[in-house]
């Protein structure tokens, strides 16, 4: 199967997908935002966050992964209901001189841990350095992001001394299917099954 082929078939099965919504920084100073849909938490001790890069159209990397890659360190946000307008308008392939951030009318905060801003309009952002980077194919690129601060609304938590966050308090939204086209869903309808516990017969 072609590589195109394979990627609508994978991109409309393995749904829905977290946005990572990634802010990065060149060693210049020039401020990205785009969002990547092939992401993922990968581990918990130490935090870890895997974000997946195809190439840009011109077959060249794309800005955010060689500003990772220069400057080790980038922050990532949940994209909700709220923010999928602005979220959309970065996705756009603009020159590098543009400034997506700007281009969508969002706001900046300094990182704590990182030199990387984050975006104040996301109700959560992760402050990642790189951790390592593999390049599985051709025009594959995966870079995995060590957590090293969280930003979090505290009106987000049912409990915010036990870390209990209330699923329906950010309304995320999830990506579908691949392409140019819409293909995003909703998070807030939800259900529980009872995980079983083995028992041991007697």
């Amino acid at each position: 199967m072609a590589p195109g082929g394979v990627y609508k078939l994978l991109a409309s099965l393995v749904v829905p997908r977290p946005i990572a919504w990634v802010v990065s920084r060149s060693t210049k100073g020039h401020l990205n935002a785009a969002p990547f849909s092939f992401f993922n938490m990968l581990a918990s001790d130490p935090p870890v966050v895997g974000v997946g890069f195809g190439m840009h159209s011109t077959g060249a990397d794309k800005d955010t992964y060689t500003n990772i890659i220069e400057t080790e360190e980038f922050t990532v946000h949940i994209v909700t209901e709220e923010t999928a307008e602005a979220m959309n308008i970065t996705a756009v392939e603009a020159p590098h001189h543009v400034n997506e951030i700007e281009l969508a009318g969002l706001t900046l905060a300094p990182g704590v841990a990182v030199k990387t801003p984050r975006i104040l309009e996301s109700p959560a952002a992760l402050e990642c350095r790189l951790l390592q980077t593999i390049q599985p194919g051709r025009t594959s690129k995966i870079i995995l992001g060590e957590v090293v601060y969280a930003h979090v609304l505290t009106s987000a938590f049912s409990d915010l001394e036990k870390l209990n966050m209330d699923v329906h308090a950010i309304h995320q939204i999830g990506r579908m299917q691949g392409g140019l086209g819409g293909g995003y869903t909703r998070t807030r309808d939800t259900f529980d099954i009872p995980r079983p516990v083995w028992k041991e017969r007697s």
